[in-house]
């Protein structure tokens, strides 16, 4: 260390793209984009409900796309917490594998995607289950990582290397996932109904889960308008 230098150790890791600030351009790219979705909401709203023909391979495609580009980010996050360790980024890649996970599971129990009744769960209220685990650890992510990022100290535990951390953290995570998982799947009876006999009309319980759901996006975005996490604000508002 040079003589006279600060002794804070962070300043003299490598820099990673995690903590790198976006510049004005970047700024004004995520802005254009989170403007042109909300754009493309609105003129879409009063199509909302008319249905499109039915493609059974249609989910499969997308979700999977959805999941596998989750768990990619995860892993390229994790790399870079193991150059930088910092609680943020752990909290951050540890979001990205839930939501992977329960966007890859959800397919797996969504009728006629897989099979006819899905592969798993009672193919009725399973899927929306998935969905609600999904987006709710979604969100969740975000506002970890914005409540951490900045934070100082040890990002590590008790004695252990930053690889430890991430491996008991993530093995911590799966354990959760698998059991959240379980009771989606095996558990659905017991869970309230999200959909009614029919399977096309939405109980007032799902209806209000919904609401929830897009209320709890609406405080983490606003979250991290405030403190500019612009890149997030994207992928949340998409």
């Amino acid at each position: 260390m040079p003589e006279g230098a600060p002794r804070d150790l962070h300043a003299y890791l490598p820099i990673v793209v995690a903590s790198t600030p976006a510049s004005a351009r970047q700024e004004k790219v995520a802005i254009a984009l989170v403007l042109g979705i909300a754009a493309a909401t609105a003129a879409l709203a009063p199509f909302a409900h008319i249905p499109l023909a039915r493609i059974d391979s249609f989910l499969p495609a997308m979700q999977t796309t959805l999941s596998a580009a989750d768990l990619l980010t995860a892993a390229l996050l994790m790399a870079q917490y193991l150059i930088q360790p910092q609680r943020g980024l752990l909290a951050l890649g540890c979001g990205y594998i839930c939501s992977g996970l329960f966007a890859f599971l959800q397919t797996l129990a969504f009728p006629g995607a897989y099979a006819p009744l899905g592969l798993i769960g009672d193919g009725f209220n399973s899927p929306p289950w998935f969905f609600v685990l999904w987006h709710t650890t979604f969100p969740l992510r975000s506002l970890v990582y914005a409540l951490l990022k900045d934070s100082k100290g040890d990002a590590t535990l008790a004695g252990g290397s930053p690889a430890q951390t991430l491996c008991a953290t993530v093995a911590a995570v799966l354990g959760l996932a698998a059991m959240l998982s379980w009771l989606a799947a095996a558990g659905s009876a017991y869970l309230p109904k999200m959909y009614s006999d029919n399977v096309t009309v939405q109980t007032q319980f799902s209806v209000q889960v919904n609401t929830a759901l897009s209320l709890w996006c609406g405080i983490v975005l606003v979250v991290l308008f405030m403190v500019l996490d612009l890149w997030l604000v994207v992928v949340l508002a998409a």
